[in-house]
């Protein structure tokens, strides 16, 4: 690294600043976006750019997000056994629905426009009216299910659906939604991701589960 510097600074007449050593670390093809650890214990891993930490997503996505990227940059030789059950945990903690729902389950997304200017039956502008908002405030809404009957085919199907009220949540929607903000990263960190999820699904017989009223 030193003779990267010197040559930088001779020949580009470049000065090049070794600013951190990171002993683990994760880089992405888009830039700007990486984890990285220096490897003292009393430090956070660095975290840029990462859509599964954005404000949008619900609280719970972005907690187990950061849990399973920390345990991945810092423990990498134990990954393949730490991880599933990490991921298992999140399941098993949403099915438990020991979690302040209303607060940790909650999307939440910034109005760019008035009501008015949402045309057809855009999500965004029907949470804002049915909140009361205008442009610049913030909406909120809940991944939901409904059974809805299929007269075609005599029988009732379930529906993704969405609400601000935290009844009848699509938990399967959260779960994916995780594990999907998290391919990426397993990628590149070698994990065989149509394996892991064969494994999850056989861990979690129950789908489409739903909190009740």
């Amino acid at each position: 690294m030193q003779d990267f510097i010197q040559i930088c600074k001779d020949k580009l007449d470049v000065l090049v600043e070794l600013k951190t050593v990171f002993v683990n670390s994760i880089f992405y093809l888009k830039k700007n976006r990486y984890v990285g650890w220096t490897g003292n214990e009393k430090e956070e891993p660095i975290i840029k750019g990462l859509d599964g930490l954005s404000d949008p997503n619900p609280l719970w996505v972005r907690k187990w997000f950061r849990k399973i990227l920390v345990q991945l940059v810092k423990y990498p030789q134990t990954r393949f056994e730490a991880i599933p059950k990490i991921i298992q945990e999140t399941y098993d903690e949403l099915n438990s629905g020991h979690i302040d729902i209303a607060e940790e389950l909650k999307f939440t997304q910034r109005l760019k426009k008035y009501p008015d200017e949402y045309k057809g039956h855009i999500r965004t502008g029907i949470l804002a009216k049915l909140l009361d908002k205008d442009k610049g405030d913030l909406v909120y809404w809940y991944e939901t299910s409904r059974d809805i009957f299929v007269k075609s085919k005599q029988c009732w199907k379930r529906k993704r659906d969405y609400s601000i009220k935290p009844e009848n949540l699509n938990l399967d929607a959260y779960n994916n939604l995780l594990f999907n903000k998290l391919k990426d990263t397993l990628e590149i960190a070698c994990f065989n991701i149509a394996a892991l999820e064969r494994e999850l699904i056989e861990s979690n017989t129950i789908n489409y589960m739903t909190i009740p009223r």
